[in-house]
């Protein structure tokens, strides 16, 4: 770069030397005592100057451009930078809005599935006696519709009984839990933040919601509605172990493509 300063200042500096030149010419020749011919050819050394000062500015104009287009390319490597910034700048915004919107809709879930569990697990006072709550109910009718088909009985006509109607009970509750299955494993949290919020969701799944579950995945899979995060989560959370006797018996027979995680 300075020698190219250098080689526009004594560029600059030769433009000077065609006034000069044509001026102390013109001053020789006036002095001289020459013919017309010979006066005009006193020029030809300042024409050949000029024609020498032309090039030297054309050489100055397209190290002027040269110079200019340079400017142009960092300007837009810096405006390039500088959207770069802006992309990560509205990535990380994104990533924070995502985690907020996942933090809010995760904690209105689990409060409403508290308040849903809870509603279900009061237990009433029915002549001086202390009745089991519909979420008791509601496991223990599901695991005799399962004894039920363990012991032969027609899926499709246990599905619209009234032992159904009561293991329905836990329905939405359960709904609830297995939708805050699918809102955790399609968040982009970090797998430390994940693994404990699986934890807290696996916890909420006792024997009675296990075997609520295994009667709507058996329910469900005869009437083909969409059952596979139903299975997914009974599948990652282990909850077959909760099943036992003739229930696990019906449900390995109705699902028989079920794979038990080892």
């Amino acid at each position: 770069m300075k020698s190219i300063r250098d080689l526009k200042f004594w560029l600059k500096q030769a433009l000077w030397l065609v006034p000069c030149a044509y001026l102390a010419n013109f001053i020789y020749a006036i002095q001289s005592d020459q013919t017309g011919g010979t006066f005009g050819d006193t020029f030809g050394a300042a024409n050949a100057l000029f024609s020498g000062t032309a090039l030297l500015m054309l050489v100055l104009a397209v190290i002027l451009q040269r110079e200019e287009l340079e400017q142009v390319k960092e300007e837009r490597n810096d405006t390039r930078d500088l959207l770069k910034g802006q992309e990560d700048f509205n990535a990380t915004q994104k990533l924070a809005l995502d985690r907020q919107i996942f933090e809010q809709t995760f904690g209105s879930l689990i409060n409403a599935a508290l308040t849903e569990r809870n509603r279900l697990s009061v237990e009433h006072m029915v002549k001086e006696k202390i009745q089991k709550s519909e979420y008791f109910y509601a496991g223990f009718f599901s695991a005799r519709l399962l004894d039920e088909i363990a012991d032969g009985e027609d899926l499709s006509t246990l599905s619209t009984g009234g032992n159904n109607g009561l293991a329905d009970k836990n329905f939405i509750y359960v709904s609830m839990l297995v939708h805050m299955f699918g809102l955790i494993e399609n968040s982009e949290i970090d797998i430390v933040t994940r693994d404990s919020l699986h934890i807290l969701l696996k916890s909420l799944f006792d024997e009675p919601c296990a075997y609520c579950m295994a009667w709507y995945i058996v329910r469900m899979s005869i009437i083909h509605t969409e059952i596979e995060l139903f299975e997914t989560v009974f599948r990652s959370y282990r909850l077959i172990d909760s099943l036992n006797g003739k229930p696990l018996e019906a449900f390995l027979t109705i699902k028989s493509d079920f794979k038990i995680p080892s």
